[in-house]
């Protein structure tokens, strides 16, 4: 009792030296529980993101696509010229008006041409007062011939047409006589041809019949037999027509060269032509005002051969994708043929030994028939020869009535001659009695008329340069149809590539509200832009022009710059994630989903999902086990399969949000550029 007594003494009196130590201990222990209460939770509690690291998953289109600036443009656009170096000395319109072909937009100073018309004029008016009386004797005359000609009274062609009517009333008893005889024989009247008939029938229904039988039995070893070789011919034309297809596209990409080549030459023919033109119309001079307009319309044929040659190289392209497919299947084809025929050659040697006997029964009715056949024939030469007989009467007798027919049309033909003559020489005195110098006075009329600028065709007056008073120095007006428009754009060298006659394309103006208006590419060029010498970049860049529907176009007007989205592709109403929410594993792709595990904690789960059209900032995916509003991570990096989440409600500051917002934008010019 004492000892024990003694044992907590000394416990108490260690722990009172101690006691700083004892404080220190259990403040120890309680933080200790403390920290591991606080595990605990915070392992329930989970890693926490922020809430714009997760995308709720909703479908949507995926589109890849470059991204311009574009310009409208009027589809047709016509700069006015004067064709004389006159001063203007009106002008009708003004920039905005509505104009039709004809109308006249100018006028030249026209007082000299008028003064000299004046004179022409009354010179030809004292010329012009003595009829000679040959006119009224020529008038006589071809009245008199037309009107036998009119009556059927010429002597020539009464005679003519008598013959004729003679002559064919004897074709027609001639070709009676012949159809009656043809007609006699071809439905067999007579006993001889009815024997002849049932005879050669019965002989032939044995031949048939034998033939039948005979056939019966070769048909298999012939079909067979047949269907081996066709598959071997089969085979051996897939053979040569992979050799064909392949010439064939060896043979359309370098036609398709040599038209890029031919176009290049034809652009450089365009420019060189162009330069010509300019120098004749600027040297002034009548003549070579008229070489400038041939050269014009040499300009406009080599456009249209460009044209040509584009839809040309356009057709080659597809008919290489066409070829393509036809050389794969060439090669299946091949194989195919190639096994059925070994195995039909196995049937074919086991189909040989019915057939020796059946032939000689063949023969013998065959023979039987041409025996038959012979009598036939020497009965049917006689009928024949008196047939022919009857024809060559026919061709005579119609041979006859041609010739008839032929001398009538040269009656016709004189009697025409004869008018044709008297009324040249009519024209003749006419032309010599009212000489006025036409020939002048036409040249004077058609210098007027070159005073009086016209629009070539239906427009809107956009450009006035003329003044009036003066000389016009380049062209008058300028015209152009603003009901239907167009888009210009320029795009890259290395984007060209991926843009297609017929491609979509969106366009948004900033003048509309962004109002987005839908187009198709329809004209790219083949040739590059020049290089401005001004600018400091250096991309190569094509032309493209854009259709519109004409409702769209009447929202838009010439000059009005746009933003232009080409649609290279799109997939339209499907799930899609940024490109950064999908990893691979294992040769399969994977999006972290949250799987709900409680109050604001979520589980993270690999599902699934096979990847459709992807672009710069996201991709489109299909699993089955995507469904709408489901939570995905918009980034995978760090988070696994199994782990639990915590989302907050708010961004984790606006620092964040800016930077992603950033990103974002980065990775759309990207696009576009």
């Amino acid at each position: 009792m004492i000892k024990v007594k003694n044992f907590f003494r000394s416990i108490g009196k260690f722990l009172w030296a101690h006691k700083f130590l004892l404080i220190i201990l259990v403040l120890a222990l309680v933080f200790l529980m403390a920290s591991m209460v606080k595990g605990m939770f915070l392992k329930k509690k989970g890693t926490e993101i922020s809430s714009n690291q997760v995308i709720i998953l909703k479908k949507g289109d995926v589109v890849n696509s470059i991204n311009e600036n574009g310009k409208v443009v009027s589809s047709t656009s016509t700069d006015i010229f004067a064709e004389k170096e006159s001063p203007v000395s009106s002008i009708n319109v003004k920039v905005g008006d509505e104009v039709k072909e004809g109308d006249i937009i100018a006028t030249l100073d026209s007082s000299a041409i008028d003064e000299e018309i004046a004179k022409k004029k009354a010179s030809a008016r004292a010329n012009n007062k003595t009829v000679g009386a040959g006119i009224a004797a020529a008038k006589k005359r071809l009245d008199e011939a037309v009107e036998n000609r009119s009556n059927g009274t010429n002597a020539g062609i009464v005679a003519a047409k008598a013959s004729v009517e003679q002559s064919l009333d004897a074709y027609k008893s001639a070709q009676k006589t012949y159809e009656d005889y043809k007609n006699s024989l071809e439905k067999q009247y007579n006993p001889e041809i009815v024997g002849e008939k049932n005879s050669r029938e019965n002989l032939a229904y044995g031949e048939k019949s034998s033939q039948l039988k005979y056939n019966q039995l070769i048909n298999d070893f012939s079909d067979n037999k047949k269907k081996s070789s066709d598959n071997r011919v089969l085979a051996e034309d897939c053979n040569s027509r992979i050799d064909a297809i392949q010439s064939r596209i060896d043979d359309l990409t370098r036609k398709s060269t040599d038209i890029g080549i031919r176009m290049s030459d034809v652009q450089n023919e365009i420019s060189d032509i162009g330069s010509k033109g300019q120098s004749y119309k600027e040297q002034g001079s009548e003549v070579n005002k008229n070489e400038a307009k041939k050269l014009e319309d040499d300009i406009k044929s080599k456009r249209q051969e460009l044209n040509s040659l584009t839809r040309y190289q356009e057709e080659i392209k597809i008919e290489l994708s066409k070829l393509s497919d036809e050389l794969a299947n060439a090669k299946s084809q091949k194989e195919k043929y190639t096994s059925e025929a070994d195995a039909l050659d196995k049937e074919i040697d086991s189909q040989r030994k019915n057939l020796d006997q059946m032939s000689i029964d063949i023969e013998k009715a065959h023979d039987d028939l041409k025996s038959d056949a012979d009598k036939s024939i020497k009965a049917s030469q006689a009928r024949d020869d008196q047939l022919k007989t009857y024809k060559l009467a026919m061709d005579t007798a119609e041979n006859s009535y041609k010739a008839a027919l032929v001398s009538l049309k040269s009656a016709q033909t004189s009697a025409d001659n004869e008018i044709s003559m008297l009324r040249d020489a009519l024209n003749s005195a006419n032309a010599n009695s009212n000489n006025l110098d036409e020939v002048e006075l036409k040249y004077l009329n058609e210098e007027l008329e070159k005073t009086k600028i016209r629009a070539l065709k239906d427009g809107t007056i956009t450009k006035i340069d003329a003044k009036e008073g003066e000389v016009p120095k380049s062209a008058i007006a300028r015209i152009e149809t603003v009901n239907k428009l167009k888009i210009e754009s320029l795009i890259k060298e290395y984007n060209v590539k991926d843009v297609k006659i017929g491609t979509k394309v969106i366009i948004t103006s900033d003048a509309l509200s962004d109002e987005e208006f839908e187009g198709r590419v329809s004209f790219i060029n083949p040739t590059p832009e020049d290089l401005d010498p001004n600018s400091q970049s250096k991309d190569v860049n094509y032309k493209t022009e854009i259709d519109i529907s004409k409702e769209d176009s009447e929202k838009l007007s010439p000059g009005m710059t746009l933003r232009v989205k080409y649609i290279l592709s799109e997939e339209e109403d499907t799930y899609h994630v940024p490109t950064t929410a999908i990893f691979n594993r294992d040769g399969k792709d994977y999006v972290l989903a949250l799987k709900k595990d409680g109050n604001n904690t979520y589980k993270i789960a690999n599902v699934e999902v096979k990847k459709g059209l992807e672009n710069d900032f996201e991709t489109a995916i299909k699993g089955k086990d995507l469904k709408r509003d489901m939570k995905v991570l918009s980034n995978t990096q760090g988070y696994g399969e199994g782990q639990i989440i915590n989302i907050s409600e708010k961004a984790e500051n606006e620092e964040e949000n800016k930077e992603n917002l950033e990103n974002k934008e980065n990775l759309e010019n990207k696009n576009g550029e």
